[in-house]
């Protein structure tokens, strides 16, 4: 548990001395002074400096309630909060770090994203950044400097391609980049997405251990059944999506069909390019097409470039140019837009959206990033015999 410090605690007294221990002990990581600490300059320190602009915590284990560890969030010296902590080596590597951080993080309510520095041969410490979306800024002598904010939402749309969608599965649990949720809307399919989910359930397949490190995930299902959707014309999908988007406190927002795939580093390289952008809204990025018939499982896709989809690399209206996934935006510019996706809408509501975002919010910009896996096959799209009965493929154990 995360708790702050404070100037008029009862235990302000004991929570300073605790947070002295616990840094003259990691003291030879520090960036700036590694000499011990006294209890008196300890307590002189916290007297001085201005409570508003620089914030002290301890986390502590769950019981006994003992401190092991301090944070500090510092916004006395520059626009962005700067964030420094430590773990009492005795109980590093149980996970205190990742949520001592987090936690700095979600603090933060400022847009500007946090930095750190850490020192260059503390490569335990850079791992545990580099999940929480850090990335490196600059890097001086033996000290590095990171910055990092980003949290991301995945919505995972599905409609009854179980077999195809566990492409956009194994992409996800396969990111390196770890600081992101997943809401799945599920569209009333035939096979529900909990019948091929391990324990009958989308959001306990999405806590599965392979995402730790992930936020807490969603499901959303349409019940309108086939004649429901033919009578009102169309699905309302387009409400679950804007209600997982609206639900969401997320920083950057993007989509995943259940044919398609993300790179492994899709997340790590969004979050990098929108840390060094700050002001664009919305990007897209290129894509590699495959065929899902042709790879047995996720690590056996063969990307292939040279698609149609790759033709822009300068600043586009990205409706009806783009797939999908190729684009990512700002979840705060998509809201603060009042953009919503259409319903009852069955088809293209991607371009829908993304021609709202280009009437409110200008050009989408390339990012220079792979970003999709694109499946593409045969009766993909056009020869749909039901327009609500979408094409998957067979295991290849079941179709030999």
């Amino acid at each position: 548990m995360l708790r702050e410090v404070l100037p008029d605690s009862l235990t302000v007294d004991t929570d300073l001395e605790w947070a002295r221990i616990i840094r003259n002990h990691v003291r030879e990581f520090m960036t700036n002074n590694t000499d011990s600490i006294s209890r008196e300059e300890q307590i002189e320190w916290f007297r001085e400096i201005d409570h508003n602009k620089l914030r002290l915590f301890l986390i502590e284990e769950k019981y006994p309630p003992i401190p092991v560890g301090y944070g500090i969030i510092n916004k006395s010296h520059t626009p962005f909060p700067l964030l420094t902590g430590a773990i009492i080596p005795s109980h590093q590597g149980r996970g205190y770090g990742k949520e001592l951080f987090q936690g700095l993080i979600d603090l933060c309510e400022d847009d500007l994203a946090p930095e750190l520095d850490v020192r260059s041969d503390n490569i335990r410490a850079i791992k545990l950044y580099e999940s929480l979306g850090f990335v490196k800024t600059v890097e001086y002598k033996d000290i590095i400097s990171m910055k990092a904010k980003m949290k991301f939402l995945i919505v995972l749309m599905y409609c009854d391609r179980p077999n195809m969608v566990q492409f956009a599965l194994d992409s996800i649990r396969a990111q390196t980049y770890r600081n992101f949720n997943v809401a799945v809307v599920d569209d009333s399919a035939r096979t529900p997405g909990g019948d091929f989910f391990p324990d009958n359930s989308i959001v306990r397949y999405m806590k599965d251990p392979a995402l730790e490190g992930a936020d807490p995930n969603s499901a959303y299902t349409v019940s309108d059944t086939i004649e429901e959707k033919t009578a009102n014309g169309g699905s309302r999908f387009g409400l679950f999506v804007n209600q997982a988007i609206n639900e969401s406190d997320a920083d950057i927002g993007l989509m995943l069909c259940d044919d398609d795939a993300l790179l492994p580093n899709t997340l790590h390289d969004l979050n990098e390019y929108y840390i060094h952008n700050p002001h664009t809204s919305y990007s897209y990025g290129h894509v590699l097409t495959y065929n899902p018939y042709d790879a047995p499982n996720y690590s056996g896709i063969k990307g292939r470039y040279g698609s149609s989809l790759n033709n822009y690399d300068q600043p586009i209206n990205a409706f009806c140019r783009v797939d999908a996934s190729q684009v990512s935006w700002r979840m705060d510019a998509y809201k603060n837009a009042g953009i919503q996706f259409p319903h009852p809408q069955t088809a293209a509501l991607d371009a829908i959206v993304y021609q709202q975002m280009y009437d409110m919010m200008g050009f989408c910009h390339f990012n220079g990033k792979f970003v999709q896996y694109k499946g593409v096959f045969p009766d993909q799209l056009g020869t749909r015999k039901d327009p609500y009965r979408p094409v998957d493929k067979e295991f290849y154990d079941t179709a030999i």
